[in-house]
């Protein structure tokens, strides 16, 4: 029966696709932890292994160097999840006896690769379809530049989660001027610049007291803030899950002890020991849905010099340095302090947890 020659990738190009695929599934790990992402959505990446990243033209970068780029997860561009990518895993994989489709050979050409970066660019990765090989090789299915995908983008920038500055913060209540009034948001184009400002966003002020640049710097961070009781409930499905994995595996110990006290050796066909790996599979799929999400916050920019230096002598000199607040086309307001946090419905994130509230 006739079969096709044995696939002949170049071994540089197939070990660059590999450290892709690696850099994908463990950028999507974090991504999937930290911030809200639709788990029907997020299977559907990491079950294909399709991912899309960002190209950045405001990166300095100079021809012919590898790309740096951020990866895509939802709608978000992850800001904390750089990817650096050799030109070489760039162009179209071919197999060297000729025998892979060549309809289904998908890359950028010397052209591309000689502008890119020169325009803010999204690019979608797509597993090449080979079955002779099990090992991981993309193609480029899409490149566009990103105005093609503006109205579906949105930005985050790096985590943000030192307050080591702060001991404690105190149950003020906050004037009215200060819940009525509104403040701009500047500085976003080093942060997160494609954060859709168009849909409000919650958002926390922090009053910093050793800016170099500014003595009465406001930082304006991004949160995702959940709710308390589903955050309890999701803490203590996981610390049941890790209760019945150990007792699972207590289990499977005890039971391959009798399999090899029995007949000296472990029956991995067994329909017992089948059933507890299936339970221990199960319940580690469990354990990894564990997520930080609103636990930690996200650089946004900062409250405008013109309008920061009252708000930020409010906040010091009442020990009022964290204010929570939404955003909107550019324009933050207040929305209270860590009292209206503790008596709402949203859990108190982890990065402010070690604070004392007086």
């Amino acid at each position: 029966m006739f079969s096709p020659a044995d696939a002949q990738y170049i071994d540089g190009v197939v070990e660059l696709h590999a450290q892709l695929n690696a850099a994908y599934r463990a950028a999507y790990k974090i991504a999937s932890r930290y911030i809200p992402l639709p788990v029907t959505e997020i299977n559907r990446y990491y079950d294909t292994g399709t991912f899309r990243v960002f190209v950045d033209s405001k990166d300095d970068r100079e021809i012919y160097t590898p790309l740096k780029a951020y990866f895509i997860f939802g709608r978000y561009i992850c800001r904390f999840l750089p990817v650096t990518i050799e030109l070489a895993a760039l162009y179209p994989v071919r197999d060297l006896t000729g025998w892979d489709d060549s309809n289904k050979r998908k890359g950028l050409s010397s052209e591309d690769l000689a502008t890119i970066g020169l325009f803010d660019e999204v690019l979608l990765f797509s597993p090449k379809e080979d079955s002779r090989v099990s090992y991981p090789l993309y193609n480029i299915s899409e490149k566009n530049q990103s105005s093609v995908w503006e109205t579906k983008l949105d930005d985050i920038g790096l985590p943000f989660f030192n307050f080591s500055d702060i001991q404690s913060l105190s149950l003020f209540p906050l004037p009215d001027y200060i819940l009525s009034s509104q403040y701009s948001l500047v500085g976003i184009q080093h942060y997160a610049p494609l954060t859709k400002l168009n849909k409000e966003i919650d958002c926390v002020l922090y009053a910093e007291i050793s800016n170099p640049h500014d003595p009465c710097a406001i930082k304006v961070l991004r949160w995702f803030p959940q709710k308390r009781n589903e955050v309890q409930e999701k803490k203590l499905n996981t610390f049941l899950a890790k209760e019945r994995l150990k007792r699972v595996q207590r289990n499977i110990i005890k039971y391959t002890d009798i399999m090899l006290e029995a007949s000296g050796r472990i029956d991995y066909c067994d329909t017992g020991l089948r059933n507890y790996r299936q339970k221990e599979s199960e319940l580690k799929k469990t354990i990894d849905l564990e997520d930080y999400v609103g636990d930690y916050f996200f650089e946004l920019g900062y409250v405008s010099r013109q309008e920061n230096s009252s708000l930020h002598s409010f906040m010091v000199e009442n020990n009022s340095r964290i204010l929570f607040g939404k955003c909107k086309d550019g324009r933050i307001v207040i929305t209270g302090g860590i009292n209206s946090l503790i008596d709402s419905e949203y859990n108190l994130p982890f990065c402010l947890s070690n604070l004392t509230i007086e």
